[in-house]
């Protein structure tokens, strides 16, 4: 069916891209088929791979999760990767009259006792047949010897299995479902599965060919669309022999009938019990294939996709009709008006989740637990500084934090209010800390009652501070309990002077316990230590011993299922002595899960560091997956601004072409003027580092991070040399510029010319649709033109473009617009860079006071009313920019006022910041020499830049009131 893949890939899946972005729908494709002729890995994980990704699309998709394409080919059918230890002998048992039957299972077959029961396990192809994943051209002959004598080792231990097996069903030592299982085999033999089907629902033995299993697994659920290609009767008659290569065949190259018969079998049961799901096309091929030249086949294949992308929106339509009863929120749209509490509310509940998820892997550690307890509970009554945990990195702080947050809400009352933050959660992202104290005062009113804080005097850092200040203290008087969290403080993102800790109270009021954690070697705590003195509660999370790491050790063995060698548990033990680090300790047993009992010792990951822990690690997938890819991959995934879906890391890995030479050096593409990198490469690494990758949900998009901040820097300083770090940014950033879509991006394969092929990555519009904005655009494309050093795209597409000024802005908020200029300010010699910077500060009180409900026109006009007169000097951007704003605001069918000078205040001038003050007579405690205004209280002009005349007003049209820098002194 490869002809049908590619044609839905090129007419299909565009489309239905389209329509989901239209309704802020992320569209993903897993086709774990294309992009490689054949599967030449001697790991036998294939099959387990497949069904993987099925559990997980179904798990994340809200609409259909599988598409099944099926023609006339049944499928391989492997040998069991696994039989259980009791069945095996058993089976052995009845070849007892054939001593080399029985030593060729053994061979093949080895007993592994660190499974839970023991389980006798299929050894690697390659163990035999050193070049069967040897793709060289100097040992082709080999590798095809390689190739021939596994089909017939494979076929030759199936007819043994399943003799054995008839016997053994005779003589009743089996049942006959456990005998069907060598009839059909597949990966997953100890592992049946039980689904949803109801009462009507098909059932099937726990494995099959890796075709049939996959539609096990996706085609019996709501969510699939299933394609069937028949053959005409007649013409299968005549033209048996000419169509046999394009079936199954047995080893010596003959006809397979029973995979005919097994086919035949699996296509009634779709036929009858899949109706709704079902398109059915009978088709003449030519020459055995099908040939998109010909009429009928053009149409066959055109009906294929009009049949997809008409019921695929169909049924993303009625999912998001569904999900809309629910109010679902649209990624990026400027439609919607989002309550300020909707976001609170979702980041709590992220951060409550990760934490209780976390807790359950704490071992050990019940001293330390029992003194912080108590400490908490002696400061309940009376005032008290905030405790302090600290440890080196990879001690379990956090996870000790997590512990204690579910151990002290049995503790505490009722009532109490319990606040968790997560400050590495979200890495590489390091969190500011004005955003920080804004969500936990929304989460503490909320929960407590209280009045939410005004909108304006959340964007100011001091009025944040003193809000999460009396905050605390209302929540005192009030008598309600309160445990604040907030782990890793050293991962703030160091605006404001974060980690001098001044926004921290030193003084907590009774019944409010605040709990912190840092690194010991951290600037933070260096500054805890100076704010606190010795009067602050600070506990050491210290390494453990030797006895609680083999108490951890046993623990997670025994949930797993698995146990090691006397020699292997000492091996464990004695390297994790050397550090005593949890996270020492699980990088070890992650990798020890998959020991077996006859593992060399050369084998075990083993270092005296986490580092080394992981250096290994990467090693040994650099010699199975290859050393560009995994650098590739990994790499992109670090120098991800907010991380990548794995849709994007796909597209991307797809236009770098030191992978693609790579994935092609032996053979070439399937379809040279359509290339794209193979999704089974990366299922294949995601599958060896399930354990070291985690997904982070953001506005309901998944995307891919690292488990472990520690794994980041060493991928860092392993693969990403300032050659290889410009390269991907610069990758990164013309995907989502969306430069190569739709155009033919040039690759040089090993052994060939210049090769042009269309790489099938989705086009990167600003806008998906009117008033739904490209928010990873947004996010991610200043970032990486700025690191690539592509400086004129960067003026072009951002600095220069009011649209897009505008769109961040509406979308982001224009401190994230400020933020992205700053940066661009740090690296790039540009003026004008900095002036448009400056305006949009200007402009931040009045957008910030509109709250996400500003109006394109309002943006323009105020931009071009700073601006104007500085066009004519900085023609670049600036007169670009004022050129834009003045163009649409012409043009633009509302009523609007077109400034025609700068009748605001400019950029450069004496005005630097504009202060919102809070109605009501509330008063601030500014650091500045003055600050003069009207008696309107809406705004204050400040001026730092003539100290000398410090109570000369900028402007005066009616009567003055001065602030000094004392404590509500007017």
């Amino acid at each position: 069916m490869s002809v049908e893949r590619k044609v839905l890939l090129e007419k299909a899946y565009p489309e239905v891209r389209s329509f989901c972005r239209s309704l802020g729908l992320v569209f993903e494709v897993v086709d774990l088929s294309w992009g490689i002729r054949t599967f030449p890995y001697g790991d036998h994980e294939v099959s387990e791979i497949f069904l993987q990704e099925i559990q997980t699309s179904q798990k994340v998709s809200a609409g259909p999760a599988f598409v099944g394409l099926l023609g006339n080919r049944y499928g391989h059918r492997p040998l069991p990767r696994l039989i259980p230890e009791k069945q095996f002998e058993v089976l052995l048992s009845k070849l007892s009259k054939n001593p080399e039957c029985v030593q060729q299972l053994q061979e093949w077959f080895q007993k592994d006792n660190n499974s839970v029961p023991p389980t006798y396990v299929l050894q690697p192809i390659t163990a035999r047949f050193p070049h069967y994943n040897d793709l060289r051209p100097e040992v082709a002959k080999l590798h095809d010897d390689n190739l021939l004598s596994w089909r017939v080792t494979e076929s030759r231990l199936l007819q043994l299995l399943r003799s054995a097996a008839t016997e053994a069903e005779a003589a009743g030592d089996i049942t006959a479902e456990q005998k069907r299982l060598f009839y059909s085999s597949g990966e997953t033999w100890t592992c049946p599965q039980t689904h949803p089907f109801g009462s009507g629902g098909p059932t099937f033995s726990a494995s099959h060919s890796v075709t049939e299993r996959a539609l096990e697994e996706g085609v019996w659920q709501t969510s699939a669309l299933l394609f069937v290609r028949e053959i005409p009767q007649q013409r299968m008659k005549d033209r048996a022999k000419r169509l046999a290569k394009f079936m199954d065949l047995t080893a010596d190259g003959l006809l397979d009938a029973e995979a005919q018969e097994l086919l035949t079998g699996l296509k009634s049961r779709l036929y009858a019990t899949s109706k709704k799901i079902l398109n059915l096309h009978c088709v003449e091929l030519n020459r055995g294939s099908i040939d998109p030249k010909r009429k009928e086949h053009a149409e066959y294949l055109d009906s294929i996709c009009q049949q997809f992308i008409s019921q695929m929106t169909t049924r993303i339509s009625e999912a998001v009709k569904l999900a809309g009863e629910d109010r679902r929120k649209i990624w990026g749209s400027t439609e919607e008006d989002e309550e300020e509490i909707d976001w609170v509310v979702e980041e709590a509940r992220q951060h409550t989740v990760m934490a209780a998820d976390l807790s359950k892997s704490l071992q050990g550690r019940d001293g330390l637990l029992g003194k912080i307890c108590l400490a908490m509970w002696e400061s309940t009554p009376v005032h008290h500084g905030p405790l302090v945990v600290h440890g080196a990195a990879g001690m379990g702080k956090t996870i000790l934090l997590c512990k204690l947050a579910q151990e002290m809400q049995g503790v505490l009352e009722a009532k109490a209010v319990l606040v968790i933050r997560l400050l590495a959660a979200n890495h590489p992202q390091r969190p500011s800390i004005n955003h920080v104290l804004h969500s936990v005062c929304l989460q503490v009113c909320l929960a407590c009652g209280l009045a939410p804080p005004p909108l304006l005097s959340v964007s100011s850092h001091l009025e944040l501070q003193r809000l999460f200040q009396n905050m605390l203290e209302e929540v005192s008087q009030q008598g309600t309990s309160l445990l604040l969290i907030l782990d890793s403080l050293e991962q703030l993102a160091d605006q404001h002077q974060a980690h001098q800790l001044r926004w921290l109270p030193t003084d907590v009021p009774p019944n409010v316990h605040l709990l912190v954690s840092m690194e010991t070697t951290s600037e933070v705590f260096a500054s805890m230590r100076l704010r606190l003195g010795a009067a602050g509660n600070v506990f050491e999370v210290e390494r453990l011993s030797r006895d609680e790491g083999q108490q951890i050790m046993e623990s997670h063995l025994q949930a797993a299922q698995r146990t090691l060698t006397r020699e292997q548990k000492d091996a464990v033990l004695q390297s994790f002595h050397a550090s005593g680090s949890p996270l020492h300790l699980q990088l070890i047993l992650s990798a020890a899960k998959h020991w077996t009992s006859f593992t060399p010792p050369t084998e075990l990951l083993l270092g005296s560091s986490s580092e080394e822990v992981m250096s290994q690690l990467l090693l040994k997938l650099e010699e199975k997956h290859g050393k560009e890819l995994v650098g590739g991959a990994l790499g992109c995934i670090v120098l991800a601004r907010r991380g990548l879906m794995e849709a994007e890391l796909r597209d991307v890995m797809s236009l770098d072409d030191d992978v693609i030479s790579e994935v092609y050096r032996y053979s070439l593409p399937p379809t040279p003027s359509l290339i794209r990198f193979p999704p089974v490469l990366w299922a294949r690494l995601k599958w060896d580092l399930r354990d070291q990758l985690e997904v982070q949900w953001t506005d309901g998009v998944a995307m891919l991070a690292f488990s472990s901040r520690l794994l980041s820097e060493v991928v860092k300083a392993r693969y990403l040399t300032p050659e290889r770090r410009g390269r991907i940014h610069r990758i990164l950033a013309e995907y989502f510029l969306g430069r190569w879509s739709g155009r033919l991006k040039p690759v040089a394969l090993p052994g060939l010319t210049l090769l042009l092929s269309d790489r099938k990555v989705p086009p990167q519009p600003l806008w998906f649709a009117p008033g739904l904005a490209n928010v990873r655009k947004l996010q991610e494309l200043p970032y990486h033109l700025l690191h690539a050093g592509l400086w004129e795209e960067l003026r072009q597409e951002v600095v220069g473009s009011a649209e897009w000024l505008y769109c961040q802005s509406r979308v982001c908020g224009v401190s994230s617009l400020i933020s992205d200029l700053d940066q661009c300010s740090q690296y790039m010699d540009c003026c004008e860079t900095g002036l448009v910077r400056e305006a949009l500060v200007l402009m931040k009180p009045s957008l910030d006071t509109l709250s996400g409900h500003m109006d394109r026109s309002v943006f323009f006009s105020e931009l071009l009313a700073r601006l104007s007169s500085l066009a004519s000097t900085f023609r670049t951007v600036i007169g670009q920019l004022c050129s834009q704003c003045d163009n649409w605001l012409q043009t633009c069918p509302e009523p609007v006022l077109i400034p025609r000078s700068s009748f605001l205040q400019q950029p450069g001038g004496a005005l630097q910041h504009t202060l919102t003050a809070p109605h009501g007579g509330q008063s601030a405690e500014p650091s500045v020499t003055s600050v003069d205004g009207t008696d309107d209280p809406g705004c204050w002009f400040l001026s730092t830049t003539r100290p000398q005349c410090p109570s000369c007003p900028l402007h005066q049209s009616s009567p003055t009131s001065s602030i000094g820098t004392g404590p509500r002194k007017k």
